[in-house]
């Protein structure tokens, strides 16, 4: 408190005979002191300036993942992105002139891709994985979160289809 001020204590503050409460709380300190918390006190806020710059959140927007994106996935995965670990078990009930892909893509939409699945399975062990729809736009959106958001399909070659699926099976890449 500032030498002439009223006090705490109602009386004028006087630096030759400071008051308990307020005055030798200011003139009891050393220049030193003061000097040391300004020194903390703006190396604090520098730092929580450079946080700010420095640090990103992350937004949540809806994407239209177009059916032709989805089918085109599934065309490059099934014709070579993931054969080094998995197969697909061909989906039934379509001519056999069908490709496999577009087999693949019909169950997997069948009845807006509340029913239908595509099953893969392990090349070592056989063990099997059943993709849904719901899986499948899962492993996009895990994807896109990683890698950005890309929906032009021809930018997605063997290794990102592999991770799309990858995500959607998994949750994560557990192969390659």
């Amino acid at each position: 408190m500032p030498k002439g001020q009223i006090c705490y204590d109602e009386s004028v503050c006087d630096v030759d005979k400071p008051c308990n409460q307020c005055c030798t709380y200011y003139h009891g300190r050393e220049d030193r002191e003061l000097e040391a918390m300004s020194k903390a006190l703006t190396e604090v806020m520098e730092y929580r300036k450079e946080q700010e710059t420095t640090k990103s959140y992350s937004i949540f927007v809806p994407v239209k993942v177009p059916s032709d994106f989805i089918e085109d996935v599934l065309v490059t995965v099934i014709e070579g992105g993931i054969q080094y670990w998995a197969g697909i078990i061909v989906p039934q009930g379509y001519p056999d002139t069908m490709p496999v892909s577009t087999k693949a893509y019909c169950e997997l939409t069948k009845d807006g891709g509340e029913v239908g699945n595509v099953r893969f399975y392990d090349v070592e062990d056989n063990t099997e994985f059943v993709l849904t729809l719901n899986k499948l736009l899962r492993g996009i959106s895990l994807y896109f979160e990683k890698y950005g958001v890309e929906l032009d399909a021809s930018n997605i070659d063997a290794n990102a289809a592999d991770s799309i699926i990858q995500y959607a099976l998994f949750g994560e890449q557990v192969y390659g």
